[in-house]
């Protein structure tokens, strides 16, 4: 119980428009995006799944969230991809756990990359959202 009511409790300050820490410039739709993030962090294991190639990223592209729960070393993990299925790397653990139970529900995650970086040390920083519509029906259920 206590579960579902922190979840309702994150799809409700997402559908209030709690604000991000990163708005920055962007374009309108983007701002928006960003005005109901829940999130904005750092995609894991970046060297391990790209190596050393080439981001095939930029800031304001969207990327897919999307569970592996069969993921030896968590099953809690929420592969970063790009939306046209490059693996980017993972969220971390501790915001997979918070995560994982929203996109099992069937909740429209959002997320889109706010920074990526080659040196001093490679990174891609995303931020993820709740779609408004989600957060609504998700709410009313």
């Amino acid at each position: 119980m206590k579960r579902r009511s922190f979840m309702i409790g994150l799809c409700g300050a997402a559908a209030t428009g709690v604000p991000s820490t990163a708005v920055g410039h962007r374009p309108p739709d983007q701002r928006e995006l960003s005005k109901r993030a829940l999130f904005s962090t750092y995609v894991t294991n970046v060297d391990t799944v790209l190596g050393h190639r080439p981001f095939p990223v930029v800031p304001l592209d969207p990327v897919r969230l999307r569970r592996v729960p069969d993921r030896s070393y968590d099953p809690h993990s929420i592969a970063v991809e790009t939306t046209g299925g490059v693996r980017l790397g993972y969220v971390p653990t501790n915001i997979g756990r918070v995560l994982a139970p929203m996109l099992k529900a069937g909740l429209d995650l959002k997320a889109h990359v706010i920074g990526a970086r080659n040196a001093p040390r490679r990174a891609i920083e995303i931020e993820i959202a709740i779609a408004m519509e989600a957060a609504v029906q998700y709410r009313e259920t």
